[in-house]
């Protein structure tokens, strides 16, 4: 891997690239800023897992890493591998399952792990030798990770007992934060406040508590949170259910049209003919297809942007392809630029609409955009 990753940064400055996928700084930092000042004393964590939200890890932390002031989130170890081979040196916190021998085994500094589940628990205790330091997280009412709360007295007492567990934050998850009814999250806001208490009372060193991700931190209509820190992502990258928040999308990609060609009424287009002509009209191809990031939910439904102009997608879109309608475009020609993903949230490339035609979330198309596509931060 080592030696594919030298070999393409010899050739990356030498060739053009067909699929770009920018990063735009200044909308991160934004972003980033908005959500410290929404709530003045509250730190924020932001969210690093699934290679950024599919925005690259690498660029993503080096651009947050002057601003930020607590520690970053990833999901996996492997990713905070990844951060540490390139440079970064931020504090991190492994929200996911890490694998007990790799806790052991680490040796990175402030490398910070999540103890979620009993059995880790004990293993880690029958096993520790030297200080590390943990998260735990508990199960509010999600049901997906973390301790039930009828057994965090008897976590919290073997921690206690154990001197090389250093428990440095506390934190749970808010399932229903993005719904009109609040009812469900705030018994889980209750149900948190009271372990807070508790730990606050047996461990007072413990320095983090979080509950809140972006949509609790920007839903208003939910009781206040007992915490000193927020864990944002996927509004650090200028997206939330509620649109009348103001972010700013980060990401946009763009390509060129590679061919042009006429059709006549009667002809077919794509996979199994499903997109007839019904009248003559001129078409061009683009090198972006599923595999690139464009939902092939976006068949026929979807668009491009060439000159502002929208250009509707036509018939099924192909694993590195798509046929776009270039009819109205009268001086069109191969190697024009192609706006695929824009960060105009108006439009309907935007990653929100993207969303909304297939039925699906932000999430769901960002992290699809392939790691090996190229991200320039602009």
């Amino acid at each position: 891997m080592k030696n594919l990753i030298k070999i393409f940064g010899k050739y990356k400055r030498k060739y053009k690239f067909l699929v770009k996928v920018n990063i735009n700084q200044a909308n991160l930092i934004h972003n980033f800023n908005y959500f410290k000042n929404l709530n003045k004393g509250l730190k924020v964590a932001p969210v690093l897992k699934s290679n950024a939200y599919g925005h690259d890890l690498v660029n993503i932390a080096k651009i947050l890493e002057p601003v930020i002031s607590e520690f970053i989130c990833v999901d996996s170890y492997y990713e905070a591998l990844i951060l540490r081979n390139y440079g970064v040196n931020s504090k991190l916190l492994i929200l996911g399952y890490t694998i007990t021998e790799n806790i052991f085994k680490n040796k990175f500094k402030n490398v910070v792990f999540t103890i979620s589940d009993i059995k880790q628990l004990f293993e880690i205790l029958a096993n520790i030798s030297k200080k590390i330091e943990f998260h735990i997280k508990i199960n509010t009412g999600m049901n997906r990770q973390g301790f039930d709360i009828n057994i965090v007295d008897e976590v919290i007492c073997k921690i206690v007992n154990n001197k090389k567990i250093v428990l440095s934050g506390v934190y749970s998850h808010l399932a229903d934060a993005d719904s009109e009814s609040v009812d469900f999250t705030n018994k889980q806001i209750d149900a948190w406040h009271e372990i807070v208490e508790m730990i606050k009372n047996k461990i007072p060193s413990v320095e983090y508590f979080h509950l809140a991700g972006t949509e609790g931190s920007l839903n208003t209509k939910i009781k206040p949170i007992k915490a000193n820190i927020c864990r944002i992502g996927l509004g650090l990258f200028g997206y939330s259910v509620n649109s009348c928040f103001d972010l700013k999308p980060v990401l946009s990609m763009n390509t060129i049209v590679t061919s042009i060609k006429q059709v006549k009424r009667g002809d077919k287009i794509g996979y199994n003919g499903i997109y007839e002509v019904k009248e003559d009209m001129k078409i061009a191809t683009i090198p972006v297809g599923y595999y690139e990031g464009l939902d092939r939910r976006l068949s026929g439904k979807g668009c491009v942007y060439i000159n502002n102009k929208k250009c509707l997608i036509l018939g099924k879109i192909s694993m590195n392809m798509a046929t776009i309608d270039v009819s109205d475009l009268l001086d069109i020609k191969t190697g024009d630029k192609v706006e695929v993903i824009g960060e105009n949230k108006g439009k309907m490339n935007s990653i929100e609409s993207m969303a909304n035609i297939s039925h699906t979330i932000p999430y769901d198309i960002l992290v699809k955009i392939p790691s090996n596509l190229r991200r320039k931060v602009v």
